[in-house]
């Protein structure tokens, strides 16, 4: 690793963010640019240096769509939010109350209390919130959870529902990134939904925010 004060020219071109799982210790990982000083040719090195957490990347949080409520998305969400609290500060569910309650129920252990869910008034207020507490953005009239295995439009309609809230709320700059847990295509397209999955579901909303054509996105 070079330090910025030996490099006669640099430009960076990161980051690029990665965690150490073993110790919970984030760190950012920037990908930068060196002139040489002979050749003048550029070459690329990295730098590292550690942070606190997610919020000295980016002060918006990040939102994860509970996926399908019939799957593994929303018991997925809940245990990562009791297991790593250190790696989901910052973060917020998009979805539905009583989803994220059966999750929650699913998942619990002998001895340990139920993972609590905080309902927010804005996703901003994801930084409050407690160490192993599900912070969640309810989105107005989505279904509630679907019975576990089976195809359902209803468990379709909310996964879609949610992702196409946070990728709007993306393109409005209003959370630093978007996390989608799985949904069930099937179910997606039952749901009237005309987008095989969250790659095209996206780029309609992308396309949409842009005022371009779909085949432009």
């Amino acid at each position: 690793v070079m330090a910025q004060k030996d490099l006669p020219a640099y430009r960076k071109t990161g980051p690029v963010y990665i965690v150490n799982d073993a110790t919970g210790i984030q760190s950012v990982l920037y990908v930068t640019e060196h002139l040489h000083v002979t050749d003048s040719s550029w070459h690329y090195f990295l730098q590292l240096h550690a942070v606190k957490d997610n919020r000295e990347l980016n002060s918006k949080p990040i939102a994860i769509t509970h996926g399908d409520s019939a799957g593994v998305g929303p018991e997925t969400i809940v245990q990562a939010f009791r297991d790593a609290p250190e790696l989901l500060r910052g973060c917020f569910v998009v979805g539905e109350v009583a989803t994220l309650r059966r999750a929650a129920a699913s998942v619990l252990r002998p001895g340990e209390p139920l993972v609590p869910l905080a309902v927010l008034d804005h996703p901003a207020q994801a930084w409050e919130v407690p160490p192993r507490c599900v912070p969640l953005w309810p989105v107005p009239d989505l279904p509630g959870p679907q019975p576990w295995g089976q195809v359902s439009a209803l468990a379709g309609q909310a996964a879609g529902q949610c992702v196409q809230w946070a990728a709007r709320a993306a393109l409005r700059g209003e959370v630093a990134a978007l996390v989608t847990a799985p949904l069930h295509k099937e179910a997606l397209a039952a749901a009237g939904f005309s987008y095989p999955g969250h790659t095209e579901l996206l780029q309609a909303e992308a396309a949409q925010h842009a005022g371009v054509p779909l085949a432009q996105m």
